[in-house]
């Protein structure tokens, strides 16, 4: 009837449980000794139960178990005081749900949990109500404060049948509630928090609202009147106990001194200078913001200033420019009109609500604006003023730290992940909070040191290529508050943190996510096209390893947007002018950042209408994330804001976007919002819906494994096999062809036929010039999408619907049916650029012919492995093209991954294999090399064939030149130090031409 049981749920051995009778109730010293007790209705007996209504014990299929009916409530009381332990519980769900709307409206069913000597239940059953799901989870209620009223989402998914549950009672505060040894109930503080004291019996209720009777079985009860562990957190109007760490001090010159933070007194004078001369503009919009806020006051009360984004714009935002205004002109309107905001602040009771309430982002923000504030308006504060405010940065630190950082049981997708931004927000409020009042408040030196301990991990687990695997947008929400906790801990500390190569790199990370112009950025991960706010920290990394070309790049983005370099104190803190900015025409227009496997390049920093594009391939989370992760345990990390998205990119031209990614999906991360492929309909390997979870293995998936970048061309190679089941090759190339266009070659291979589909994403006014070749209007831009391979293939364009919201059209290419092997070939042109083309498909290799005006290129992708012979190339790189008039003259030459090539009169070989461009000349010619992926940085011999027979060449390599021979046979023999960034070399036959002027890269 109700299902089954698992065998031999509660058989205790002789002398090692007391069943419970009815005269045992009556006995007081259960109160001062441990007892274990089990129950199984099998007597028949309900002595001692205090029943209320339709209560019975009921045959299940011959076995006995406990029924409460509707409205009927069952309690039984194992001792006069509270206590602590564990209690076991087999409870029958009936997979009960409700059809329609009344699946949102509130409802009571069945409920099973705790009673206190308070009379308090904590209890958990089938609740529904508009912002539950009860119909696929559990809810739970604590009775303490609102009786019944208060309905909870429960991390428990509901299933039919038989449930053991567990609540486990450690101390005054902690408990866990667990079902089926699985699912974890209890990771809400809000739980701890509403039900405390201990437990002193059970309790049951039948559905209320519902006619559904709650069926119980083989309850174990495990009780002890003192504390089994001891409690991590305080019985309400008790004060939190500081982390047991040995206390870290400020610098002595610094102690009773303010402000302190991130300047002090005597460097003011130097602060309002720069606002008046170097940082006018910075200063001008500073006092622009201050001005509105004169006219504004937060809310009174604290339920009104209870999220996340309100605390952070009150208090962090607003506050700090008021705050920052006075200090910048010292005039005292700002000053006293921040002073009325600080004590606005300090009168709510707690900073958050609900079950991140004093724990949340939020609560980190006004932490670290009230932090700030108090710093910044010192000297317009009494000493009961102060001491006000120091005793509610105390009770909040210690709140934050020890229920987001330190208590296991709290709510804490960040504790161990100190790549997210959730974590990195909390910690700048734990810092500031801390420094803000050491020396002045007993206890805040331990709470520093905590903080500087966690600053150390972040440092730690930063991706060392500058990357940010959850997005550009959320790389400045984060980023933005570790650089300010690095700066604070090392000019109150002296601990410093900034030997980081995530931070040196983090600048050119951003710049190659912004597009020509500077005014929109490569979206991937969660975030729209949009340059975002936080990003003066860029101003500061700049300064802090003197990087000229980082200057260069922030100068422009902050040219281009100067709104994404808000709030503005921090600007004129942290803008350096001496650095001087390198010309934008001499940065490398290409990067792979190996972390997060992406690659990018750009025909011009300068011109926004230039050519970029975006590639990416890597794994959920990146690698170094996954690294620190295994190295620690392998515990849960968050890759929430990570999409599906490998081997997926991204084209900007003309000013506009012509291949597009998704944005920000707030339901279903798919891999159908990306530029990439599916087989068979489905996407690559995630788990989430609106979120992504963490999988297995997730670290391998996913990787660039060929790079090369050089003015005018550029190639990359993702192998994305491991995201797709039962395929045994997923590669990818993207190649940039003299900046004139774009090529995309896939390579999918599996043991049996599959249906693949290949995707494509793009709004504007599309139209089909013949088929398979399309052109994008925007505006007076012209794109043109030619598919080349698989012949015969079936193009679909269709509405391109995001969250119930169309835009634009995604381009869908299928073969005329299923295959186990499949080679996909686009030519993607800026400009809609004139040109021939023709394919040879055989095996493993496709050749390409592209005729652009009076130039040929001879392209071929070899996925043999070995060496091959076509088209009058002889070469064993995957990748190379042979670019010459169409008379023969040879222009250029380029393989990537390759140790030799070779065609009409002109050869490269390498002892490794290495990425190789040669573009002759007249005299000579120039040379670019660089390093496979993961190789490391060598010396490595390579040989230009070709040249004239014993000529002696002068070869110039950034600010450096020698004199060699040609050989015999016209070979010059190179010796070139390779690494990942591409070198250049230029080989001249006279020396000559050095005379009047000195060598540059």
């Amino acid at each position: 009837m109700f299902g089954q049981r698992p065998v031999g749920r509660f058989a205790p051995p002789v002398n090692m449980f007391f069943l419970l009778a009815a005269a045992s109730l009556a006995v007081p010293a259960w109160a001062q000794a441990p007892r274990e007790i089990a129950i199984d209705f099998e007597d028949g007996r309900l002595d001692g139960w205090e029943i209320k209504g339709d209560v019975r014990i009921e045959a299940d299929g011959g076995r006995a178990c406990l029924r409460i009916g509707q409205k009927g409530e069952a309690t039984l009381t194992i001792a006069p005081e509270d206590g602590f332990g564990t209690v076991e519980m087999w409870v029958y769900d009936s997979g009960l749900a409700r059809e329609g709307d009344a699946a949102k409206e509130r409802a009571y069913g069945p409920l099973w949990g705790l009673t206190n000597s308070a009379v308090e239940r904590l209890v958990f059953g089938l609740l529904w109500a508009p912002y539950l799901s009860g119909n696929g989870t559990y809810g739970w209620i604590s009775t303490v404060k609102n009786g019944y009223a208060s309905r909870q989402y429960a991390r428990v998914k509901r299933g039919e049948g038989w449930h053991r549950w567990e609540f486990i009672v450690t101390n005054e505060t902690d408990i866990v509630v667990r079902m089926d040894e699985k699912y974890e109930a209890t990771a809400f503080d809000v739980m701890t928090a509403a039900y405390h004291r201990g437990f002193n019996g059970v309790f049951f209720r039948g559905g209320i609202d519902i006619d559904e009777p709650l069926l119980v079985d083989g309850i174990r009860i495990a009780y002890q009147p003192e504390p089994i562990s001891p409690r991590m957190r305080p019985l309400p109007g008790e004060p939190w106990k500081p982390p047991d760490l040995e206390p870290l001090h400020i610098k002595p010159e610094l102690a009773r001194k303010h402000p302190r933070l991130f300047f002090t007194a005597e460097q003011i004078p130097d602060i309002r200078r720069r606002c008046q001369t170097t940082h006018q503009s910075f200063f001008e919009t500073l006092m622009s913001g201050a001005a509105s806020y004169l006219k504004q006051m937060p809310p009174e009360k604290s339920a009104d200033c209870s999220k996340d984004q309100d605390m952070q714009q009150w208090a962090w935002w607003r506050l700090g420019v008021l705050s920052f205004a006075y200090v910048a002109t010292g005039e005292r309107q700002y000053g006293e009109k921040a002073k009325e905001w600080l004590f606005t602040f300090c009168s709510y009771p707690d900073w958050g609500a609900g079950g991140s309430k004093n724990q949340s982002m939020g609560t980190a923000n006004m932490i670290s604006g009230v932090a700030c504030a108090y710093d910044w308006i010192y000297d317009l504060l009494t000493e009961d003023e102060r001491e006000t405010v120091r005793q509610k940065l105390l009770k909040q630190v210690s709140e934050l730290w020890h229920l987001g950082f330190a208590d296991p049981s709290t709510e804490g997708f960040w504790k161990q992940d100190h790549q997210n931004n959730h974590m990195h927000h909390r910690l700048s409020g734990l810092l500031l909070g801390s420094l803000a009042i050491a020396g002045e408040v007993e206890g805040a030196e331990n709470y520093l040191a905590a903080a500087a301990e966690q600053c150390r991990m972040v440092h730690n687990a930063l991706p060392p290529d500058g990357s940010n695997h959850e997005g550009p947008g959320y790389m400045a929400f984060g980023y933005s508050y570790v650089v300010r906790c690095f700066d604070a801990l090392r000019h109150t500390t002296g601990i410093d943190l900034f030997d980081s190569d995530c931070l040196r790199n983090a600048p050119w990370f951003r710049a190659h996510m912004l597009t020509p112009g500077f005014t929109s950025v490569f979206n991937f991960g969660d975030g729209g096209q949009g340059t975002y706010y936080f990003n003066h920290y860029l101003f500061r990394l700049a300064s802090e390893y003197g990087d000229g070309g980082a200057q260069a790049l922030m100068d422009a983005a902050y040219r281009a947007s100067p709104g994404s370099f808000t709030y503005a104190e921090w600007p004129i803190l942290w803008y350096d002018p001496s650095v001087k900015p390198q010309p934008l025409a001499e940065l490398p227009a290409w990067r792979y950042f190996s972390d997060l496997e992406v690659a990018t390049y750009r025909s011009s920093w300068e011109d926004p209408k230039a050519l970029a594009v975006f590639f990416k391939c890597g794994p959920y989370g990146g690698h170094r994330l996954n690294e620190v992760n295994a190295a620690e345990g392998g515990g849960w990390v968050n890759i929430a804001h990570d999409h599906p998205d490998a081997n997926s990119f991204m084209i900007f031209a003309d000013g506009h976007f012509f291949a597009t990614d998704d944005a920000y999906p707030k339901k279903r991360k798919l891999t159908e919002s990306h530029n990439t492929i599916l087989v068979d309909g489905q996407g690559q390997a995630h788990r989430g819906t609106g979120w992504s979870q963490p999988i297995s293995r997730m670290g391998e998936m996913g990787r660039i494994d060929a790079f090369f970048g050089s003015p005018g061309r550029f190639a990359a190679r993702g192998d994305a096999t491991e995201y797709y089941a039962g395929l045994t090759q997923a590669h990818r190339w993207l190649a940039v062809i003299d900046d004139e266009y774009v090529l995309v070659l896939d390579s999918l291979k599996s043991g049996e036929p599959h249906r693949y589909e290949w995707l494509y994403h793009c709004d504007g006014d599309w139209s089909e010039a013949a088929p398979g070749r399309f052109t994008i209007q925007k505006d007076d831009a012209t794109f043109g999408v030619h598919l080349l391979l698989p012949e015969s293939a079936d193009c679909a364009l269709e509405p391109d619907v995001f969250e119930e919201k169309e835009r634009g059209k995604i381009l869908k290419v299928s073969p005329p049916g299923e295959a186990a092997e499949a080679h996909y070939l686009a030519i993607l042109a800026p400009r809609g650029a004139p040109y021939d083309a023709s394919v040879v498909e055989d095996g493993d290799i496709v050749e390409l012919t592209v005729t652009r005006g009076e130039l040929v290129d001879r392209i071929l992708f070899n996925g043999s492995g070995v060496e091959v012979a076509r088209q009058g190339i002889v070469t064993d790189a995957p990748f190379t093209i042979v670019t010459t008039t169409k008379s023969g003259d040879l222009r250029d030459i380029t393989m990537v991954g390759g140790s030799q090539v070779s065609t009409t009169g002109v050869s490269l070989t390498a002892a490794v294999p290495l990425n190789l461009r040669w573009q002759p000349s007249r005299s000579g010619g120039t040379l670019w090399a660089s390093a496979p992926p993961r190789a490391e940085p060598d010396t490595v011999r390579v040989t230009v064939g070709g040249l004239r027979p014993r000529v002696t060449y002068t070869l110039g390599l950034t600010g450096r030149k020698a004199n060699v021979a040609a050989g015999a046979d016209g070979g010059l023999a190179i010796d070139v130090e390779v690494g990942a960034d591409t070198e250049k070399l230029e080989v001249l036959a006279s020396p000559r031409q050095f005379k009047d002027r000195p060598f540059t890269d």
